[in-house]
């Protein structure tokens, strides 16, 4: 029955409706379990629209449009650092080189995001915390960080950052990091839990993750907390 109230939205008519929804809800996103018909369609939409980037499904204009949504640019990047398309990574990388080139060998940082800041500079400055944060946690593929050596120097920060800082989160916090990855996953999918074989990355990801907790479960390595 879900399909009877289900809400075909165009692009821009989705992006408007979902900006609306998430400022009267703290920047929140919809949820596909939830009772509520609108935010149900919403977060149907949503879905979509995070496969569509994903797989580089979209215009420009498009990605123009999903920006203007609350918390969505910090979203995008995240989604373009873990599960985004080789090339989209290669294109990243390339622009923070010509930034890099343009601003006498200064990276983007946080300090940067005020409002005299550019749009490519705080997409810049967001990205590289994002790929520091997956650097210093483990997460971040060989592949992708040999890409960064057209960066001059950026390999060496990242290896020092990751030397000489502690981790943000305990094994506590990420365990309950990937049980709301989890969760918003099955949210997003009529319940269905994510499966380790599959192409998508994103998928893979978490299913990998379910089925290494499984283990853990099975030989009583799981905390009474994490059960």
């Amino acid at each position: 029955k879900s399909g009877a109230t289900r809400i075909v939205l165009s692009w821009d008519d989705g992006c408007d409706a979902l900006c609306r929804w998430t400022k009267i809800h703290g920047q929140r996103m919809p949820k596909l379990r939830s009772k509520n018909v609108t935010e149900k369609c919403l977060a149907a939409w949503f879905s979509e629209a995070t496969q569509r980037f994903i797989k580089g499904n979209l215009s420009r204009s498009e990605l123009s449009k999903l920006r203007l949504i609350p918390k969505m640019l910090e979203n995008m990047l995240w989604w373009e650092v873990r599960w985004g398309q080789e090339a989209s990574w290669l294109e990243r990388c390339a622009k923070l080189r010509r930034w890099v080139s343009d601003h006498d060998g200064a990276y983007p940082s946080n300090d940067t995001l005020l409002e005299d800041s550019s749009e490519l500079e705080k997409e810049l400055a967001v990205w590289l915390d994002i790929v520091k944060f997956k650097k210093k946690r483990g997460t971040l593929a060989q592949d992708r960080f040999e890409a960064l050596s057209v960066v001059p120097g950026l390999q060496e920060l990242l290896t020092e950052v990751c030397k000489n800082q502690q981790p943000t989160r305990t094994p506590e916090e990420w365990f309950d990091v990937r049980c709301n990855e989890c969760m918003q996953w099955v949210d997003e999918h009529d319940g269905k839990l994510p499966r380790s074989h599959t192409t998508n990355k994103q998928e893979r990801s978490l299913g990998k993750w379910i089925a290494t907790m499984k283990q853990r479960f099975i030989k009583g390595r799981l905390a009474r907390q994490q059960c």
